[in-house]
């Protein structure tokens, strides 16, 4: 069989089956339909009966798998040279647990997120400064009415909301929020750092 195969891999992908086949990690081209929906079934790995588990995988070992059983395929691989299979085994919750799980969450979040902003207005003394503009912009008959405190309130969850780029499941753009952005950054750090953890065992193993 004389055919150049395309492969593009990710770095991380997640499953929550088993049987880790081609097609799960990579996109594959080909000009011949017939190879490529055949590569899409080979096997990379079985993984045993786990909670959840990181495997770093090679491309190297891809080609392997693929040339021993398609002899005579020319791989190109225009992805990843090393890569991550996350497997998550699928749990299922009753969906009262997971009510109190997301409340739990949302609780420690606001208590959270609420001590740290008082903490922040009691260091930088916000309540003198709304005292000084008050006096310096004649508004001490709306001292009673808290103008300034209300508004200040208001000003900082409007931009809470902006920033985070949503509310509730509503998002106002198409563009990643700056959480979303961190986390990735976390997932790409990690998979590097196992990757170069597996490298490193094997040079000693050597």
């Amino acid at each position: 069989m004389n055919e150049t195969v395309y492969l593009q891999i990710k770095q991380n992908i997640e499953l929550d089956h088993r049987d880790v086949r081609l097609a799960d990690v990579a996109y594959i081209y080909s000009t011949d339909a017939a190879v490529t929906a055949k590569l899409k079934t080979v096997l990379l790995i079985h993984i045993k009966e786990t909670k959840s588990e990181k495997i770093c995988f090679s491309v190297m070992k891809v080609i392997e798998l693929i040339n021993k059983e398609y002899p005579g395929i020319t791989v190109n691989n225009m992805g990843e040279n090393d890569f991550v299979v996350d497997y998550i085994k699928q749990k299922k919750h009753s969906r009262l647990l997971q009510y109190l799980l997301i409340a739990s969450v949302c609780l420690i979040t606001f208590l959270g997120s609420a001590y740290g902003i008082m903490a922040y207005n009691n260091d930088v003394g916000t309540q003198e400064i709304f005292e000084k503009i008050y006096v310096i912009f004649g508004l001490q008959s709306h001292r009673e009415n808290m103008l300034l405190e209300i508004s200040y309130a208001v000003g900082l969850a409007l931009g809470i909301i902006v920033f985070y780029n949503h509310f509730g499941n509503k998002r106002f753009t198409k563009e990643p929020t700056p959480l979303e952005v961190e986390m990735d950054k976390y997932d790409k750090d990690a998979d590097a750092a196992l990757i170069d953890r597996r490298d490193a065992v094997g040079k000693e193993r050597k």
